[in-house]
């Protein structure tokens, strides 16, 4: 092919065209492995030139989209797995709703006895003593009765140490009034047992029943709590103490503690009246009517109207409402001088606005007449104004069972 070019000016300039040759090489003389073009042109007489063309380089091409797709598929991948982490963590989240709250919240009426719940017992299983309350709190009796044939726990636990649990005598707590508040704090605290299960250093639940329009929960009887127990013993022996058998039932309830800790449950009312004691000095965890489920943050905010024992919270509970497992190990430090002091009531002098000052202050309770100087550090440390300088009740439960093993190898109930 042949291109003949001429440009010609207004002003009758010629300029000289050059002229052109394609020439087309035959098939049959191209490479077989790199593609030529040759030019040719008529005004030189240089032999035509060879231009390499170069074909694309595949692998690198491959290696890219390689590494895109597995970009995508890593993305991809981590998207799915959030997604299913909180699927999984909102089906929990209602799951453990759903145990704590396993009755209609609404004012029960006559037709909440045919309720159906596992834990229900009919109220002609029991046979309660009205004449005598074995206790009383802020909104409810706690009777001695006798329950005949067995508590649903038996068929929900799979221990030998629920099986003594039919035909005994329990105790029963029942509403004070007939009001909302008094079921509703009875309901959470059904709820919270359920969720609790059995475990040996926290007082059994037996089951619920109707009372007419009241509710009331059964639990296994214990023979005294730990409050009278330690005046008891205080009267008898001025200025003396069993150091094995108070070390061995502090070491106990720090463990039910760390049990309900692993549950995210928070006690908000640990004291000595609340540690109950049976017959072989076995101490048990109750009264879970201030219990309260803690958030994704381990904590839990209380609202200004519910009331609490202020003589036993720490100071975040105390100013901001703020309870966690660290507040429950304050008031546990509160109960250690409660034992050690022979049942003397914490701030005895004190209004709450004065003991918040005074805590703020830096100062503590004194040590307590019974205790040694290192049982002191440890209620000091349980005090400690960061709720994270503070011990978790497992190390408490370390720190006993080292005092123990220390003062015997062969203490009964220590395994």
């Amino acid at each position: 092919m042949v291109c003949n070019i001429d440009r010609q000016d207004d002003l009758n300039m010629t300029v000289t065209s050059q002229v052109c040759c394609l020439s087309w090489i035959p098939l049959e003389t191209i490479s077989s492995t790199t593609p030529t073009i040759r030019t040719q042109s008529t005004s030189s007489t240089e032999p035509p030139s060879t231009i390499p063309i170069r074909k694309p380089d595949k692998s690198k091409t491959w290696i890219i989209f390689l590494c895109v797709g597995v970009v995508v598929l890593v993305g991809s991948l981590m998207v799915f797995i959030i997604w299913r982490y909180r699927k999984y963590r909102a089906h929990q989240r209602s799951q453990q709703l759903s145990r704590l709250m396993p009755i209609n919240l609404g004012l029960p009426t006559s037709s909440a006895k045919q309720e159906t719940d596992a834990y229900l017992i009919e109220e002609k299983k029991l046979r309660i003593n009205f004449e005598s309350p074995i206790g009383k709190g802020f909104s409810s009796f706690v009777y001695r009765a006798f329950m005949e044939g067995g508590s649903p726990l038996i068929d929900m636990v799979n221990s030998y140490e629920v099986k003594r649990f039919r035909d005994c005598n329990v105790a029963v707590k029942i509403a004070l009034n007939l009001g909302h508040d008094e079921n509703e704090m009875l309901r959470r605290e059904i709820g919270m047992m359920k969720n609790l299960g059995y475990q040996e250093q926290v007082i059994g639940f037996l089951g619920w029943f109707m009372q007419g329009d009241r509710m009331g929960i059964v639990f296994e009887l214990a023979e005294k709590d730990l409050l009278t127990h330690v005046k008891d013993l205080y009267e008898r022996s001025p200025g003396q103490l069993n150091a094995k058998e108070t070390h061995g039932i502090l070491w106990q309830v720090a463990k039910g503690m760390e049990y309900i800790a692993l549950n995210r449950l928070i006690h908000r009312d640990l004291a000595a009246r609340n540690i109950l004691l049976t017959s072989g000095y076995t101490a048990k965890i109750s009264d879970f009517g201030l219990c309260c489920m803690a958030d994704d943050t381990l904590t839990y905010e209380a609202s200004s109207s519910k009331r609490l024992p202020m003589k036993w919270l720490s100071i975040e509970a105390l100013k901001e409402r703020r309870f966690s497992e660290k507040s429950d190990v304050w008031t546990y430090g509160v109960l250690m001088y409660e034992v050690f002091s022979g049942g003397k009531l914490p701030f005895a002098t004190m209004n709450t606005d004065e003991m918040l000052e005074f805590l703020q202050e830096g100062k503590r309770l004194e040590c307590p007449e019974l205790a040694t100087q290192g049982i002191y550090e440890i209620m000091l440390r349980c005090w400690e104004t960061a709720p994270e300088n503070r011990f978790n009740f497992k190390e408490l439960a370390e720190i006993w069972r080292g005092i123990i093993s220390d003062e015997t190898q062969s203490y009964g109930y220590l395994v």
